[in-house]
């Protein structure tokens, strides 16, 4: 990576694909463009999104991953198992998302839900699950077949509630799998890092030995991208 993308990365700036697409070398062998020979030799990963609380920013994390993960040798893709749908009204909005959307209704079953994750990470390498804000089947049925579990919250009372419940929830899942799956990382949500509350929030989740994200802040930029049918602009702080 030359000198100047490094430091574009270091100051907060715009994340080139290129240097993603540099990076995604490491993992698929001889820059082959061949998207099945790819998932034949390496498994897609899957990350869930999960929250039991609404406004958390768990859509707006959900979407940003696949958009931003997505280069010319990672195939990213969003399930969207939250009633409400907000992926596929957002992606409606505009002229749509660069990548596909899978939709499920996590009434269906177990059985037609692992259909449905078979389906597709067989066309692509990531594969983000949008859950809806609650605990129940659908949450559970994700924990279950996640590598990483993202859990957006805010600081206030209700959101460290809701966000201990799906850790809760997590680490119940990881009884039954083997490698202490999934991991669990918490997306601190609406917090200037700059702030006591801010640090207090990563000391609390420090004690609970759960790994911490760097802050997600309120931007305006995001409610934009979302009314627009769009990816936050790069440029932006957001971004």
């Amino acid at each position: 990576m030359s000198k100047s993308k490094r430091q574009k990365l270091e100051d907060g700036f715009e994340v080139n694909p290129d240097d993603l697409d540099e990076i995604d070398s490491l993992f698929f062998d001889g820059g082959d463009s061949n998207h099945q020979e790819r998932v034949r030799r390496r498994p897609s990963r899957i990350v869930a999104v999960i929250s039991p609380k609404g406004g958390t920013g768990k859509t707006s994390v959900a979407v940003m991953l696949a958009g931003t993960l997505k280069t010319q040798r990672r195939k990213t893709g969003l399930l969207d198992i939250d009633p409400r749908q907000g992926v596929e009204r957002w992606a409606q909005a505009g002229s749509g998302l660069p990548f596909p959307i899978y939709a499920f209704n996590a009434k269906q079953g177990a059985a037609a839900f692992r259909r449905a994750i078979r389906d597709a990470i067989r066309e692509v390498d990531l594969l983000i699950i949008d859950t809806p804000s609650t605990m129940g089947s659908a949450i559970g049925l994700s924990l279950q077949v996640s590598d990483l579990v993202l859990i957006p919250a805010g600081a206030s009372t209700l959101d460290l509630e809701a966000a201990q419940e799906a850790i809760d929830a997590a680490k119940e899942a990881q009884h039954g799998r083997d490698g202490d799956l999934p991991r669990l990382v918490v997306v601190p949500s609406r917090l200037d890092a700059r702030t006591r509350i801010a640090r207090d929030f990563a000391r609390r989740f420090k004690e609970l030995k759960v790994s911490v994200a760097p802050a997600v802040g309120q931007r305006v930029e995001v409610a934009a991208a979302a009314n627009s049918g769009r990816l936050v602009r790069p440029s932006t702080v957001a971004g």
